[in-house]
C-alpha cells in the first residue's frame, strides 16, 4: 500500500513541478515599484499603511486605495455565496464613450419603441420596459470620473484610469499625474509611464486586442498601449513643445508607439479607423473618408508607412502569410480564414468610422461594431491562456458632441448588439469570462418635460416652456444646438416634431458651445462573470483596472491567494485524471497534494521530500534488480 501511494504521489509531482515552473516564469510589470507595492500590500493586512502618506501624483496612492477596496469587496461576499470566486480566464471591457446614465435610459426606451414598431412584442408596450444587454448583468456600481487636475474629465485621462489603475492629468495618456499636458521633458514621460492591463495580460501569457469605432490612436484605445503628454499627438509629435535638449526619438507619436513599442506591437487584434495616422503625407489614402478618397493623403511627417511596417513585422515574427492580415473593408474582414488567423490589423476609415446608421453597409463598406467584435473574439478565444479585449463604442460620444442625440442613441443600440453577440459567441466560456460594461465619462444630455408613457423618446415633450414654445424630451445643457427665443418662435410644433426625426437634427442646448462639453457626474459599470461581485457601491475609476487584474491574476495580482488556489484546483483535477479518483491510493495522494500546495513553504519541503523519496525508490529498484 505504501509503495503504491509513493508511486502515484511521485507521478503527480511531475505535474506540480511543471505548473510551478511555468507560473514562476511569468514576468511582472515594472513601470512602478512593484516590490514596494507588494510590501505595502503586506502592511495593508496589518493596517500599517496610511494612504495619505502618498500624493495623488504617485501611482502607489491609487494602488493602495484600490487594494483596500478589493479587500472590502472580499469581506462583503458571504462565505456561503454561490458566486464563483475563481479567477477569470478572459475579460471583455465594453466602453461606451460618453455613455452617461441618461444616455443609457434614453437608448433603452428607443430600443423598446423600435421593437414595438417592428412587432417584436406580443403585448402592449411603451418602450420604457425594455432592457439593454447590460441591464441583465447582476452587479452594478457607480464610477467617479474626475481627473487629478480636472473636476470634469477628458477621455485620455479617464481611459488611463480604467486601463492602468492610476488617475492622471487632463489630456495625458499612460503616465502618472507627475506629467502634465504638453510637458516638454520626454524623459519625464518615460520615467512616469505606467503599464496597462494589456501589458499585464501579455506578460501573463494571454493575448489581447482592441476594437473601436474611433481612430485606433484616439484617446481610449491609445491609453491601452501609449504614453504621451498630449493625446493629440496621434501621428506627429509637436516639436515646438519638446525641449530642444532632447532628441526627437525621445518622444514618439501614438501611432508609432502602437507599431513599434510594447505592448502595442504584441496586440493580436487592432480594429477601427484612422488610416491617416499611419500613412505619410506623400501617400494618398486608398479609400479616404467613407470610401471616397477625394484627394486625402496621410498625415505623417516622417515619411513612414506604418501599415507596411506592421505587415513586415508580422512576417519577421515568424507568422505564415495565412496567419496575419491587414484589411480596410467589410469584404476583407469577412474573407479571412479565422481558423488560421493569429494577428489582424484593420483600419476602415481615413479618420473615425462612420455612424452606424449612416455607414456604407455593403460588402465594400465598413463593418459594424458587432462584426468587428465577432472577428476579434474568433481570433482571441482560440488562445489557451485567455485574452483581454477592449471594445469601444466611440461614436456615442462623437454624436453627442455634435448635438446628434438620435444618432448617439443608435450608436448605443449597436453597442448593445455587440455585447449580445459577444456573449453568444462565448456562451461555452461564459463561466470563464468577465464581462464589463461602462463609460469613461458622461455627456450633458437631459431627459425632461413630463412626457407621457410611450412618448417617442426623440420627439416632443407634451408640455411647453414658459414662453409657450414646444421643446423636445431630449436636450443638452451645452452644445451647438442652441437657438435664440426668436429662432424658436418661428418653429411650429409639427415642424419641430418632423425635424427631430432627422438623424442629424441638433437637439436644443441651453448654452451655445462649439461642441457639447463633457459632464462630471458618476457613470455606471455593469459586471457579469467570475468575480463580478467586485463591482458594487461607488468606486474610483482607477479601481476598474485593479479589479480586472485581481480577477484574472495578472500584473501585481498574479500571486494573490485565489490565484494559488486556482492553480491548486487545476492540478488536483489534473492529477485525479491520472488515477482512479475513487481509489484509496488516489484519494491519499490528492489529499497530500492539497496540503502541500496551501503554502509556499510547504512546496519547498515537498520538493525536498519528493526528491529523497524518488532517490530512495531508485536505490530500492536498483537493489532488487541487482539481486
Amino acid at each position: 500500500m505504501f509503495i503504491s501511494v509513493v508511486i502515484v504521489f511521485i507521478s503527480k509531482c511531475v505535474w506540480l513541478f511543471i505548473a510551478v515552473v511555468e507560473s514562476s516564469s511569468i514576468s511582472t510589470s515594472k513601470s512602478i515599484d512593484l516590490d514596494n507595492f507588494n510590501e505595502i500590500n503586506s502592511n495593508l493586512n496589518k493596517n500599517n499603511v496610511d494612504k495619505q502618506q502618498f500624493d495623488e501624483t504617485d501611482p502607489i496612492y491609487w494602488y493602495v486605495q484600490a487594494y483596500r477596496n478589493l479587500q472590502r469587496r472580499q469581506y462583503l461576499l458571504p462565505s456561503s455565496s454561490s458566486i464563483t470566486n475563481r479567477p477569470a480566464k478572459n475579460v471583455i471591457l465594453f466602453l461606451g464613450d460618453g455613455m452617461g446614465i441618461s444616455t443609457i435610459t434614453a437608448s433603452r426606451i428607443l430600443k423598446g419603441q423600435q421593437q414595438q414598431q417592428h412587432g417584436q412584442y406580443h403585448h402592449s408596450n411603451n418602450g420604457e420596459e425594455a432592457m439593454l444587454e447590460m441591464d441583465l448583468f447582476p452587479f452594478t456600481a457607480l464610477i467617479k470620473t474626475y481627473n487629478v487636475d480636472q473636476q470634469i474629465p477628458d477621455s485620455a485621462a479617464t481611459a488611463t484610469a480604467f486601463l492602468s489603475g492610476v488617475k492622471n492629468n487632463f489630456n495625458t495618456l499612460g503616465v502618472s499625474a507627475k506629467v502634465k499636458r504638453n510637458d516638454p521633458d520626454c524623459d519625464s514621460v518615460h520615467r512616469n509611464s505606467i503599464d496597462s492591463i494589456f501589458t499585464w495580460a501579455l506578460n501573463a501569457g494571454k493575448v489581447a486586442g482592441i476594437v473601436t469605432t474611433t481612430r485606433v490612436t484616439h484617446a481610449t484605445p491609445a491609453a491601452a498601449y501609449a504614453h504621451s503628454q498630449n493625446r493629440k499627438w496621434e501621428s506627429n509629435v509637436d516639436q515646438t513643445i519638446i525641449n530642444g535638449t532632447f532628441s526627437e526619438t525621445d518622444c514618439k507619436d501614438i501611432a508609432l508607439q502602437l507599431i513599434e513599442n510594447d505592448p502595442g506591437k504584441r496586440l493580436s487584434v487592432i480594429l477601427g479607423g484612422g488610416r491617416k495616422g499611419f500613412l505619410p503625407e506623400t501617400v494618398k489614402d486608398p479609400r479616404g473618408i467613407n470610401g471616397d478618397p477625394n484627394g486625402k493623403y496621410g498625415e505623417r511627417k516622417d515619411g513612414r508607412n506604418l501599415i507596411l511596417e506592421w505587415l513586415q513585422n508580422q512576417h519577421y515574427s515568424g507568422l505564415n502569410e495565412s496567419e496575419y492580415a491587414y484589411v480596410n473593408s467589410s469584404r476583407g474582414l469577412h474573407q479571412l480564414d479565422y481558423s488560421k488567423m493569429k494577428s489582424l490589423f484593420g483600419l476602415f476609415n481615413y479618420s473615425h468610422m462612420e455612424f452606424d446608421r449612416l455607414r456604407d453597409q455593403s460588402i465594400d463598406g465598413e463593418p459594424s461594431l458587432s462584426e468587428m467584435t465577432e472577428a476579434a473574439i474568433k481570433i482571441l478565444s482560440k488562445h489557451d491562456k485567455g485574452f483581454v479585449l477592449l471594445v469601444e463604442g466611440g461614436l456615442i460620444d462623437q454624436a453627442h458632441h455634435r448635438g446628434y442625440a438620435s444618432l448617439s442613441l443608435h450608436e448605443v443600440l449597436e453597442f448593445d448588439r455587440a455585447i449580445r453577440r459577444a456573449r453568444k459567441l462565448l456562451s461555452k466560456q461564459q463561466d470563464d469570462t468577465l464581462f464589463l460594461v461602462t463609460a469613461d465619462h458622461s455627456q450633458p444630455l437631459v431627459i425632461n418635460g413630463y412626457s407621457q408613457r410611450g412618448n417617442p423618446i426623440n420627439g416632443l415633450s407634451r408640455r411647453k416652456d414658459g414662453n409657450q414654445l414646444p421643446f423636445t424630451t431630449l436636450s443638452y445643457t451645452s452644445g451647438p444646438g442652441f437657438q435664440t427665443l426668436q429662432q424658436r418662435s418661428n418653429i411650429t410644433n409639427m415642424a419641430l416634431e418632423q425635424a427631430a426625426l432627422d438623424l442629424k437634427y441638433r437637439f436644443h442646448s441651453a448654452f451655445l458651445t462649439k461642441k457639447s462639453h463633457h459632464s462630471g457626474e458618476d457613470v455606471a459599470i455593469f459586471s457579469n462573470g467570475p468575480m463580478s461581485y467586485l463591482f458594487g457601491g461607488t468606486l474610483e475609476q482607477s479601481f476598474i483596472a485593479h479589479a480586472i487584474g485581481f480577477a484574472t491574476c495578472i500584473g501585481p495580482y498574479e500571486k494573490e491567494i485565489h490565484c494559488r488556489q486556482s492553480l491548486r484546483s487545476k492540478l488536483l483535477s489534473l492529477s485525479s485524471s491520472t488515477s482512479t479518483s475513487t481509489s484509496k491510493t488516489g484519494r491519499i495522494s490528492n489529499a497530500a497534494l492539497a496540503i502541500i500546495m496551501d503554502t509556499p513553504e510547504m512546496l519547498i519541503i515537498f520538493f525536498i521530500i519528493a526528491g529523497l523519496i524518488f532517490f530512495i525508490t531508485i536505490l530500492i529498484i536498483v537493489r532488487i534488480l541487482w539481486v
